[in-house]
């Protein structure tokens, strides 16, 4: 989020480039994309948890996911947010032993859900075109 040129208004109210991955055009989700995908997964509880592993790389982010928080909760859902605090590998088994995921342009964020998947979970809305299929064996070669 800190590398796009939008500013947090604009990516919540219509998604946003992310400034680094020039494929992922609008790989900020906006506010509506959000509920769309929370409501499409039939969930009642929510768990927003996000980090950053850049000091001093976090304005436009810690803005962008309290707006967000703010908004599931005023959808009236059971909402918790962590931001930091935890070491990431705990995060990252958490996410990806979720039943359901919503997955972000990033490819921390791309990883944990492909893990979640493929342990049975599933990934709510768009994944970026990100695969991690296993490479084709080549075949031996004889003398």
């Amino acid at each position: 989020l800190e590398n796009a040129q939008a500013n947090v208004s604009d990516m919540l109210i219509a998604g946003a480039d992310p400034g680094w991955k020039g494929n992922h055009r609008k790989g900020i989700k906006s506010v509506r994309e959000f509920l769309e995908n929370i409501h499409d997964s039939g969930a009642e509880k929510v768990r927003i948890i996000g980090g950053s592993h850049r000091r001093n790389m976090f304005m436009k982010s810690r803005v962008y996911a309290g707006c967000i928080y703010r908004a599931v909760q005023a959808a009236g859902y059971n909402v918790t947010m962590r931001i930091e605090g935890v070491h990431p590998d705990v995060d990252f088994y958490y996410i990806s032993h979720a039943k359901k995921v919503v997955v972000s342009a990033g490819g921390y964020s791309n990883l944990m859900g492909q893990i979640a998947e493929s342990r049975g979970g599933q990934i709510i809305g768009r994944k970026f075109s990100i695969h991690w299929a296993p490479k084709k064996k080549k075949k031996p070669r004889h003398l």
